[in-house]
């Protein structure tokens, strides 16, 4: 089910603080870094799962079932957010600003494999903050 979830620290004391980001088995773990007005994405995957955690920045997300008839939803993804992306769900990312973030996937992108399981489309990026 696609969500996005307010991650807040677990544990915080005079060091600082920890946060559990994900708790989920993962076959990739990448750090991105988008400039302002760079768009990411635009694709849907039949096999990986996705999660992106905002580190910095703030970003636009636009996600869509794949129904003909499902319309466009858009969320503004900023730090200690954690997007949860399922199999079968278009999306797509905007940098409203420079913009960090960890992604996770449940399957590998080693060996070219991530590109069999990455299927490009569009998807309108002119909706409503």
């Amino acid at each position: 089910m696609y969500r996005i979830v307010k991650i807040k620290p677990a544990f915080i004391d005079e060091r600082g603080t920890i946060s559990d980001i994900l708790e989920e088995p993962v076959s990739h773990i990448g750090i991105i870094a988008s400039k302002a007005g760079a768009v990411r994405g635009k694709h849907y995957h039949k096999k990986s799962a996705q999660y992106i955690y905002i580190v910095s920045g703030k970003m636009q997300s636009f996600t869509k079932e794949l129904d003909g008839g499902a319309v466009v939803k858009s969320h503004i993804l900023v730090p200690g957010d954690l997007e949860i992306v399922p199999q079968m769900i278009i999306h797509a990312h905007k940098a409203l600003e420079d913009t960090v973030f960890l992604t996770f996937s449940t399957e590998t992108r080693d060996s070219g494999k991530y590109e069999e399981d990455t299927f490009r489309t569009e998807i309108d990026l002119e909706q409503p903050i």
